[in-house]
């Protein structure tokens, strides 16, 4: 497992975001008509943040101080920013505030970021905190929709936090094959290319 430090949200919004921008386009559809999204911290779903439209009418939870400035000026989206302490190379509140907020709320699609995916290990990220408020964000979701460009995948870092079973869709830019394809099938996880 991958044990480096982890880059900053300045470092990360350099590296593809051409992929990350098409993924947050393909991911506009798995938006529900009305009811309450789940953003999680990460520069894949900054990019979705950044092409939600005023008249959407949902309710938006997220943990990221980034994605809160995107739409804190929408009026037709009712934003909840989940409180914490904020990890700076990330923009992420994380702790036990955000595990109690989120242990009573019902969201409808949770929209989750990783930083590595692998057939053992799922959905993994080096930092124990961001890995209990991504666990929290996972039981409040009736669906979860993960955000992932290929540099991702196959890479494992020291927590996991969601297995292939937790995920109902990815959305991604990698072209994902064998048994790492297989073991989606069987899980029920749906691919859908971005």
């Amino acid at each position: 497992a991958q044990t480096d430090r982890e880059p900053s949200i300045l470092q990360r919004l350099r590296i593809g975001a051409g992929e990350k921008q098409r993924i947050a386009e393909r991911a506009l559809a798995e938006l529900p008509g009305q009811g309450t999204i789940l953003l999680d911290s990460g520069t894949t779903t900054l990019a979705l943040a950044r092409l939600l439209t005023n008249d959407l009418g949902l309710a938006v939870v997220t943990n990221s101080v980034a994605i809160a400035a995107v739409l804190s000026d929408h009026p037709d989206l009712q934003l909840h920013l989940l409180g914490g302490q904020v990890r700076t190379r990330t923009g992420a509140a994380v702790g036990s505030w955000v595990e109690r907020a989120l242990s009573g709320t019902c969201i409808d699609v949770a929209f989750l970021g990783t930083n590595g995916f692998s057939l053992d290990r799922g959905m993994t990220t080096p930092d124990l905190a961001e890995a209990d408020a991504k666990r929290a964000m996972v039981a409040a979701a009736d669906r979860v929709v993960v955000l992932l460009d290929s540099s991702k995948v196959g890479q494992e870092h020291l927590v996991s936090f969601a297995g292939t079973d937790d995920v109902d869709l990815l959305v991604t830019d990698a072209t994902i094959t064998g048994h790492l394809a297989a073991r989606l099938t069987d899980s029920g996880t749906e691919v859908i290319p971005a």
